[in-house]
């Protein structure tokens, strides 16, 4: 029995119906009857968990004492749930006669999947059992990985859905179908046919909630000395976020982002004031993080000026543009005004300041190549380089835009600016005039893409990507949202688990991208499965498969900038 493989599959029904009736024929007995036929379909495939006859030299020892147990029996079969199926699973049950490390030496019993006896077993037979006792359910590592690869992308609800479609499907395919097919092969008329799954193949919403949430808290000490490796870059940028906190019963949600797109820090918070953060602040100092700017979108010239000075003595702090023209924009009488939109691209290109010798490059070379000297619509944006760097010219040019909106007043709509704007503006002035809308000196603000280049009348252009402002840090909080769900609330430390899972996956994302192919990540999630693979590799060859996944092999531990600083919900996360 078994021989090396524990999985017991059952004949073919079609050819054990055949050779069933050719046997019963030359014995002039009666050939399958419709419920026999049903049953040869249902019958399931098996996983027989019983080490000592897969490999008969196996000694099962009790996990207890030590000595081996010599009494086998089967446990009662459970059902193995799959990604696209199911099948029955039966484990031995091994008895210890007289255990000496029972008080009274009584025979103690365990079974042959305990933890503690499958990993005394030899390599290969640890191997072959790859499932997750949840208690209840038994399933394969499969659909956990599936299952969790979905978890920020899907409620809970829709994946328990696709796995129930996916395992109706294959019972559909392979149990109804190929019973009515087999009647028609015998010439039977049907029985009672299979027409749904059983209710004990279904897995639910609240399971597969429980099983996420368990399995990313599993992995979350990984996920922490990940995210924890990332040492950021040049600029840093800081922003909170309302929404994404609200899906996770909390108030405000604070994240750290470098200039290469990678998040270094979230944390939940009970207001947007940047005391609250100082904690994230140390911590991002302790893990070798040294920006030379921070941008902020407000107390740029407050409060967080005496508390960044404190961690990084020399770093240029600076008021984010896309906010800093928001403060106009949010104050006009309508933003589906007809000006509205040109008000907002006068404000942009009073702030950047294009370089001319490129603008002119680019247009001469559409001519060359027959196209209009015009440049269309996020051209200039796209290949010119850009910068904010005269605050006079800033401050004068935005004089003009007001003025010009300020005289003007639409024949329906009516004028387009308030009194508010005016007083935005008189408050932004002063920030606009002490320079901390410009580029800080010495740091590089534009990334030239050189691999997705363009030519246009023989010449050659690059996309230049921006790395100034909190642009991307916006588009970051939509995607938190997207993990949480739209319309989902989580209790903060299932929310902060998908927050986690999120960041690791956006994270490893940036990182592929910038990287060539041979340094670039795998994008496996399933806890432990690379760092194991790099040990390994590392302890036969002496160096990582994997460089760029810098995880030491010490016990992981969460770093400080991770705590959730919400009072009602202490709890340690991203």
């Amino acid at each position: 029995m078994l021989h090396g493989s524990p999985w017991i599959v059952p004949e073919d029904a079609f050819r054990a119906a055949s050779r069933i009736n050719a046997e019963r024929s030359a014995a002039n007995e009666i050939g399958i009857q419709a419920v026999e036929a049903l049953n040869l379909v249902l019958r399931p495939t098996v996983f027989a968990w019983a080490p000592q006859k897969l490999v008969p030299e196996l000694n099962i020892c009790c996990p207890d004492c030590g000595q081996r147990a010599d009494k086998v029996r089967w446990c009662r079969a459970r059902v193995l749930h799959r990604v696209d199926g199911q099948c029955l699973y039966m484990a031995t049950r091994h008895i210890c006669q007289q255990c000496p490390a029972n008080p009274r030496h009584h025979d103690a019993s365990f079974q042959a999947d305990a933890p503690d006896v499958i990993t005394s077993l030899p390599e290969s037979l640890q191997q072959l059992w790859a499932f997750m006792d949840t208690g209840r359910t038994l399933i394969d590592v499969e659909l956990a990985s599936f299952c969790c690869a979905m978890s920020t992308r899907s409620s809970w609800s829709t994946i328990a859905s696709v796995v129930h479609e996916m395992k109706t499907t294959r019972w559909m395919r392979e149990s109804t179908l190929r019973y009515l097919k087999l009647c028609v092969t015998l010439n039977l008329e049907p029985a009672e046919t299979p027409k749904e799954i059983p209710p004990e193949y279904t897995l639910n919403e609240k399971w597969v909630r429980e099983l996420c949430i368990k399995e990313l808290h599993r992995k979350e000490p990984q996920t922490f000395r990940e995210i924890s490796a990332e040492h950021g870059d040049d600029i840093l940028v800081f922003d909170w976020t309302h929404d994404a906190a609200s899906r996770c019963d909390g108030e405000f949600m604070f994240n750290a982002m470098s200039g290469a797109h990678k998040i270094l820090a979230s944390v939940i918070t009970n207001t947007c004031g940047p005391h609250e953060i100082e904690p994230v602040l140390r911590s991002l100092e302790s893990r070798i993080v040294a920006p030379k700017v921070v941008y902020v979108d407000d107390e740029c010239c407050g409060a967080w000026r005496p508390l960044l000075h404190q961690v990084w003595p020399e770093v240029a702090i600076r008021l984010d543009g896309f906010h800093a023209i928001m403060r106009l924009t949010q104050t006009t009488t309508s933003t589906q005004h007809p000006w509205h939109g040109a008000f907002c691209a006068k404000l942009s290109n009073a702030l950047y300041s294009y370089d001319a010798a490129e603008i002119h490059r680019l247009q001469a070379a559409r001519v060359k190549a027959g196209l209009s000297k015009s440049l269309p619509k996020g051209m200039k944006a796209k290949y010119v380089p850009r910068v904010i760097v005269d605050a006079n010219k800033i401050e004068k040019a935005i004089d003009v835009v007001m003025e010009y909106f300020a005289n003007r007043s639409h024949d329906e709509m009516g004028p387009l600016l308030t009194p508010q704007t005016h007083v935005a503006w008189e408050n932004l002035r002063k920030h606009v005039r002490t320079g901390c809308l410009c580029d800080p000196f010495g740091v590089a603000m534009n990334m030239v893409d050189e691999q997705n280049t363009v030519t246009i009348g023989g010449e050659i252009f690059k996309p230049i990507k921006s790395l100034r402002g909190a642009s991307a840090l916006e588009g970051f909080h939509c995607h938190q949202k997207q993990w949480l769900g739209m319309f989902a609330h989580h209790s903060m430390d299932a929310g902060l688990a998908l927050i986690s899972e999120g960041t690791l996956r956006w994270n490893r994302k940036r990182a592929n991208e910038a990287s060539d192919t041979e340094s670039a990540l795998p994008m496996v999630f399933t806890r432990g499965l690379l760092h194991e693979a790099n040990s390994l590799h590392q302890r036969l060859t002496g160096h990582k498969l994997y460089p760029a996944l810098n995880l030491s092999e010490d016990a992981y531990e969460a770093p400080v900038c991770c705590i959730a600083m919400n009072e009602k919900h202490k709890h340690t996360s991203l």
